[in-house]
């Protein structure tokens, strides 16, 4: 784990990064609580991002979840996600918009009777969608090693 300084190093090189290929150009995590999602202990965020264009400001908000083992170095005070971790994990749903649904299952693990699989799986499509409609750029992210493979 970081120490809240090496964090903030990565934080601000990561943040730069993707202000510079995907003019993204505020990225705010916000923690909001810890909680079970799924059955699952973990820290809930939300992740404001923001592209302060010439004629329109837009916005996107993702609930985003990490595990309870993301803390600071000697603390128990949760570590806000990465941006090339939150990409990362936005890329990965996005194979959702690109694959069929049983491909998909068979990727993830899911059952193709799942209808809890298939709601998963359109969601996944959705929150693709709707961030690319926002930030365009992103369409290129699987070109982007540093965060495809981080």
């Amino acid at each position: 784990m970081y120490t809240k300084k090496e964090h903030e190093e990565r934080y601000n090189e990561q943040l730069n990064y993707i202000n510079e290929h995907f003019n993204i150009s505020s990225y705010e995590p916000k923690y909001l609580c810890k909680t079970k999602h799924d059955g699952w202990e973990c820290f809930h965020w939300q992740i404001d991002m923001s592209n302060f264009g010439i004629k329109k400001t837009k916005y996107h908000t993702i609930d985003y979840y990490t595990g309870i083992g993301h803390v600071y170095k000697n603390s128990k005070n949760p570590i806000p996600p990465l941006p090339f971790g939150v990409l990362n994990n936005l890329y990965t749903d996005s194979s959702a918009t690109e694959q069929a649904f049983d491909d998909w299952c068979g990727e993830f693990g899911y059952d193709t009777d799942s209808r809890k699989g298939l709601q998963l799986y359109l969601d996944c499509q959705k929150s693709w969608n709707d961030i690319v409609k926002c930030f365009p750029e992103l369409k290129n992210l699987k070109d982007h090693a540093c965060i495809t493979e981080y």
